[in-house]
């Protein structure tokens, strides 16, 4: 072997947004006053904000953020009520001190193309001790049946040509290319795909268990953001991949253009339902989040555009805070 509806999703997202700048200038000295302090960073670097010390792993939650937590909720199944879903998941975190809330976070999802995150990390991980796996070639030379995808890549491997570890682990991510996947998942028998669950104590999906909740599969961004698994480089690294993803649908295409959002997308089916899934880091100055977000209904269209804000994201509430910010 070679080493190696709209209204639900749209109002969160909107709230999420103005409670990430809203939290640091208004909450955090409440919140200080109840909870003792959890993490300590080394300071940001770029895309990551290295954990030195984490202290206990309970939910933290202030009166303010509980508040939010109830208004979704409310929302939630509000919409569900309408049948404008039949499901959905959400997980937020503050990623500078660590307060959180979940709402249906432990039910279970097909993750799809979620799971192209471990992939990575795995390779990136191997590339610690072994530098020179990233510039190994890995042949195109196995047939696939081809995918059914909603949301389809603007470019893919070609069958016949080789491309490097490095190569397909950026087309894989940055294009959502399942070929890709497929390729690096096979290179190494799945070896370094499932090192990562064992060395991370996630439970990785199966054939017969398939699933994975929303609040398991947000430890992979905290992970990357904290630098805790992979080392400073490499967490920075695949952060900037995911924030050259090319889908801008999703929690993307809520978020001001001036903001940077490293983020992943998944699809899925399981018989006539739908699976829709985005999860990623929303880079507020001073204030990043993690916003992580799984549903099922009906169809895909109307589970991505209900991920998304509207056009009219409150950019004159927004924009005074980011000046004040940078």
């Amino acid at each position: 072997m070679k080493r190696i509806k709209r209204p639900l999703i749209s109002l969160l997202l909107i709230s999420a947004g103005i409670l990430a700048g809203w939290w640091g200038h208004t909450s955090y000295d409440k919140y200080y006053q109840i909870h003792p302090f959890k993490e300590k960073h080394g300071g940001q670097y770029e895309l990551i904000n290295p954990l030195l010390e984490c202290e206990g792993g309970e939910e933290l939650i202030s009166g303010e953020l509980k508040s939010f937590r109830d208004k979704m909720e409310e929302l939630i199944n509000s919409e569900i009520g309408n049948k404008k879903a039949t499901h959905i998941a959400v997980y937020f975190r503050d990623m500078n001190d660590g307060p959180w809330f979940g709402i249906n976070e432990k039910e279970p999802f097909l993750p799809g193309s979620l799971l192209k995150i471990p992939i990575m990390m795995g390779y990136l991980k191997e590339a610690e001790s072994y530098p020179g796996i990233l510039a190994e070639r890995v042949p195109f030379d196995r047939k696939f049946s081809p995918f059914g995808q909603y949301i389809r890549p603007s470019m893919e491997i070609e069958y016949g040509k080789s491309y490097t570890i490095e190569e397909l682990i950026y087309r894989m991510v940055v294009y959502s290319d399942n070929y890709a996947a497929l390729l690096l998942r096979g290179y190494e028998d799945e070896r370094i795909y499932g090192k990562v669950f064992t060395d991370l104590d996630i439970t990785a999906p199966t054939e017969s268990e398939p699933f994975i909740s929303v609040k398991k599969y947000a430890s992979f961004f905290r992970i990357l953001f904290n630098a805790s698994y992979l080392d400073k480089e490499a967490s920075n690294t695949a952060l900037k991949m995911l924030k050259d993803a090319e889908f801008r649908g999703g929690l993307v295409a809520g978020i001001p253009s001036n903001l940077m959002v490293a983020h992943k997308f998944g699809e899925s089916k399981l018989n006539n339902e739908k699976q829709f899934h985005d999860c990623g880091i929303v880079y507020y100055p001073k204030n990043p989040y993690l916003l992580c977000v799984m549903s099922r209904g009906e169809n895909y269209g109307d589970l991505v555009s209900a991920i998304k804000a509207p056009p009219g994201w409150p950019m004159k509430k927004l924009t005074p805070r980011l000046r004040h910010n940078q």
